[in-house]
């Protein structure tokens, strides 16, 4: 059976940007809540320029981060320089690539990123929606998906309303 997830993309909404050592602020307990709830969380980038074995220490050091501060994460997935061009957003590769591998329902799962590439993104890999934190700009164009803001991953949850209403955290009730 295939669950729903929540994809994050890494910079800007798990760390600050790609030298960051710390999480951002309030990381951690947003992923802890949403493991209560069973919702698999996977970490995704397609923005370093990193060989596979800089990728995979960089995903080992980002899941003991997030352990630290409470949370887990179910997969980190970096696209890498030998990665596909597909992975790299506006593409769905990467996120079609994670659903494959960890058995999940894009229709009912959410992207939360940064902006306009990572919701349509989103919107091609058939996902429910896509919040993109901050005030940037919304994609100009329809992508085919609920698209929404939030100030933070905390706040995230607030704004995203599946496709057959209700609340989206009432959808990952088992």
């Amino acid at each position: 059976m295939a669950n729903t997830a929540l994809f994050v993309e890494i910079p800007g909404v798990l760390i600050a940007d790609i030298q960051a050592t710390v999480l951002l602020p309030g990381v951690g307990a947003a992923i802890a809540r949403l493991q209560q709830r069973s919702v698999p969380v996977i970490a995704l980038s397609d923005g370093f320029a990193l060989n596979s074995l800089a990728a995979a220490e960089y995903a080992e050091r980002l899941h003991a981060m997030v352990v630290a501060a409470g949370g887990k994460l179910t997969n980190v997935i970096i696209a890498t320089s030998e990665s596909p061009k597909s992975w790299t957003k506006p593409r769905p590769g990467l996120l079609l690539a994670a659903a494959r591998t960890h058995g999940i329902d894009l229709p009912s799962s959410w992207l939360i990123g940064v902006d306009a590439d990572d919701a349509r993104a989103a919107g091609q890999a058939g996902c429910a929606g896509a919040v993109l934190l901050g005030t940037g700009p919304l994609p100009s164009e329809d992508v085919g998906i609920v698209v929404a803001q939030a100030r933070d991953l905390a706040d995230a949850p607030r704004v995203m309303i599946p496709r057959g209403g209700g609340c989206w955290h009432q959808m990952t009730d088992k």
